[in-house]
């Protein structure tokens, strides 16, 4: 089964983009997937599949309603504001506090 087609992926824009944007990143993408002008042997037929998946995004994208009913029906998802503080080996890059000296253990 195929992941969900979200429009702004495929079309490589950001969910700001303006209608112009929209349109130029659809026509580059399709002259670079198109089979009259892409190189047959570099292109065995992914090519086609994306040319399809370019054009279902650009038809919801380029209709202001359908493009509305979409970004209400599939919100941004949230980013967090800043990475989490426990990250693997994050305690190597603190600083030992001042006077404190660190140095290899030696057993005697």
């Amino acid at each position: 089964m195929e992941a969900p087609l979200d429009p702004y992926v495929e079309l490589a824009v950001p969910r700001t983009a303006s209608r112009s944007d929209i349109t130029d990143a659809y026509r580059r993408l399709v002259r670079r997937h198109h089979p009259d002008s892409r190189d047959p042997a570099a292109y065995a037929g992914a090519s086609d599949s994306a040319l399809i998946r370019i054009m279902a995004a650009y038809a919801i994208l380029k209709d202001p309603d359908r493009r509305l009913r979409y970004d209400r029906q599939h919100p941004e998802p949230a980013t967090p504001s800043r990475p989490h503080p426990f990250t693997p080996l994050a305690w190597m890059r603190r600083r030992p506090p001042d006077g404190l000296r660190v140095t290899p253990v030696r057993w005697h």
